[in-house]
């Protein structure tokens, strides 16, 4: 099949996910089109990551899920590779590489059996480099980065398998504020330039930040989502994450802080 044209880039009807005792989403109705930016929010162990896995094709799941306009199924691996790509929270590089050896695995869903990577491939690396501040980085061995660095490295490396859906799980990880916003504001382009961004985030303000529409869950398999105006309150914040918060104006802009 050849990759779709359609806007509509995850759909989700009536899904239960879940693991072991833990029941992330049961009936999740969820679209996001291009252009979309949606956070997951939620306390520790409701399911964050399964979910995530879940809607990458990487975790068994009951309803309906389409990706690209069609059921998971119907693509190949090789070609669901290029329409979505995925974060994980612990990304693994146990190999010493280069950091643009790895950065260049993120082309592999675009190349023939054993073609090497033509000069496009090796720009397109070096402009994911450049687009997580790590110009000038692509000789370096990975296993003496910063953990900080290690976590741009492998967002650039989902960066330079250019799909149309990104899902992220806690992209901010080990990253100072700086790299924080740098990351937001970078994948806000990447949202604007016709892709679909899914990121598991655990502060409320910088998700308000970035987000176009929220995906709360609270623990038992209930959920809320919604354009960020209509979900994000005090109170179901406050049911989310286990402890009460206010809201503080900002400028005009609520800030959630606890109670």
């Amino acid at each position: 099949m050849s990759e779709a044209r359609t806007s509509m880039l995850l759909r989700a009807r009536r899904l239960d996910v879940g693991v072991a005792q833990v029941r992330a989403v049961s009936g999740l109705d969820l679209d996001l089109k291009a252009g979309d930016r949606l956070a997951i929010l939620g306390r520790n162990g409701v399911g964050k990551s399964t979910l995530l896995a879940a809607l990458a094709g990487l975790h068994p799941s009951q309803g309906e899920l389409e990706c690209g306009g069609a059921p998971l199924a119907r693509w190949s691996a090789r070609t669901l590779a290029q329409l979505r790509g995925w974060l994980p929270q612990h990304p693994d590089d146990p190999f010493a590489s280069s950091v643009e050896e790895a950065v260049l695995v993120g082309r592999h869903p675009w190349l023939e059996r054993f073609e090497w990577e033509s000069e496009d491939d090796l720009r397109i690396a070096a402009d994911a480099l450049a687009a997580m501040g790590l110009a000038g980085f692509a000789r370096r061995n990975v296993q003496t980065l910063s953990g900080g660095e290690r976590q741009r490295v492998s967002i650039a490396a989902l960066l330079a398998q250019t799909p149309r859906l990104y899902l992220l799980d806690e992209p901010l990880t080990h990253l100072d504020l700086a790299g924080q916003i740098a990351v937001l504001d970078h994948f806000r382009g990447v949202a604007d330039a016709g892709a679909a961004i899914v990121m598991v985030l655990h502060d409320i303000n910088l998700a308000l930040r970035w987000a176009s529409h929220l995906l709360i869950l609270f623990g038992d398999g209930a959920w809320q989502a919604g354009p960020v105006d209509e979900v994000a309150s005090a109170s179901v914040f406050g049911r989310a994450l286990g402890h009460p918060v206010r809201a503080l104006d900002d400028a005009g802009r609520p800030h959630f802080v606890p109670a």
